[in-house]
């Protein structure tokens, strides 16, 4: 039977929020309506005022009135849609069953047939059998010949297993000779290892000596020419000769070099021994210029600071020139060391 109470699996699941939407649109419409009269009343005056309220309560009225008839609506009309439903539901419900008893009934006829066909195929199956024990007594004497070909072939077994052990035998000799053989190689390889180390070493040495030697054939220009320059630092002008039968100038009394001199040969020094030596002013303090080396270009002494102890220039001459100004004039003489300037003195002097 159908069962009035399945209408709310149907019901609208937003009918109230249309109610809701419905309601506020009312009262909206209300308020403003009653705006309207309380302008009306005041522009009355004094009249007015009881005027408007008659017309307030007749507003509100009115307002009931229509927010229940429109709820109402809404309700009536989302509980017929959900009766209309379910009532179809449930006659869908209702045929299908019918239709699945239909079904039912078909099959219950076709398991039958088939049954009469399985019932059938049995009474032949329990003829094949008994062929099957005629055929089966058969292979039992068949299965007799055969055992005896087998015991035969465990014979022929028997021999190949101890053919099987000879070649054994035989095959652990071969290893033996193959381990034999791979210890003769793996030692020859050691020995050419050995060898090829130390010729490695041979021509490693011979290269270090080459090197050592294109070092002191590239530096001896500058040997020449600092050992020129801390001659010339001591040498009085017009006593130098020269030509097949020149000889070294051999000064009767010593003669002190001048400050700038000293410098001069002192740069010429420094320059051989160290090529990018630390220059940057940051690294440096108690600067006192000295002398000029060329225009733009002073000559000065100096104390390291702590951030150029740090980087080890302590080791390094205290005096030459200074890199900001190097870079002006020569840019190609400053290099960056460490993040700091440093100047290739053998571009400079």
């Amino acid at each position: 039977m159908f069962d009035p109470v399945s209408t709310s699996r149907f019901m609208d699941p937003y009918e109230d929020q249309v109610v809701q939407q419905t309601l506020q649109d009312i009262n909206r419409q209300s308020a403003q309506a009653d705006i309207g009269l309380r302008d009306r009343a005041i522009s009355q005056g004094a009249f007015g005022g009881s005027r408007g309220r008659i017309s307030q309560e007749e507003l509100a009225r009115e307002t009931g009135r229509g927010a229940a008839e429109a709820v109402s609506g809404i309700r009536s009309r989302g509980y017929g849609q959900s009766l209309g439903s379910a009532q179809q539901a449930f006659e869908s419900q209702q045929g299908r069953q019918a239709g699945l008893g239909s079904m039912q009934a078909g099959l219950g006829g076709q398991q039958a047939a088939i049954g009469a066909q399985q019932a059938a195929l049995g009474s032949q199956m329990a003829g094949l059998g008994s062929q099957q024990v005629a055929r089966g007594q058969a292979l039992g004497g068949f299965g007799s010949n055969i055992a005896a070909g087998g015991q035969a072939l465990g014979g022929l077994g028997s021999m190949q297993a101890g053919l099987g052990q000879q070649y054994g035998q035989i095959g652990q000799g071969i290893a033996g000779l193959g381990q034999q053989g791979q210890s003769q190689l793996g030692a020859q390889i050691g020995l050419l290892n050995q060898l090829g180390q130390q010729g490695q070493a041979t021509q490693q040495a011979g290269l270090s000596r080459q090197f050592t030697a294109a070092q002191q054939l590239a530096g001896e220009p500058m040997q020449r020419l600092l050992q020129g320059q801390q001659l010339l630092a001591g040498m009085p002008t017009g006593q130098i000769s020269g030509g097949t039968q020149g000889s070294a100038y051999q000064p009767q009394s010593y003669q002190k070099p001048s400050a700038f001199s000293q410098l001069l040969g002192a740069a010429g020094t420094a320059a051989g021994a160290y090529f990018g030596a630390q220059s940057d002013v940051d690294l440096k303090t108690n600067i006192k210029k000295v002398g000029e080396l060329e225009p733009g270009i002073g000559w000065y002494t100096w104390d390291w600071n702590d951030k150029g102890k740090e980087l080890g220039a302590e080791s390094e001459p205290a005096e030459g020139v200074l890199a900001q100004e190097v870079l002006e004039v020569k840019p190609d003489a400053v290099v960056v060391k460490d993040g700091y300037y440093a100047v290739d003195y053998s571009k400079v002097l």
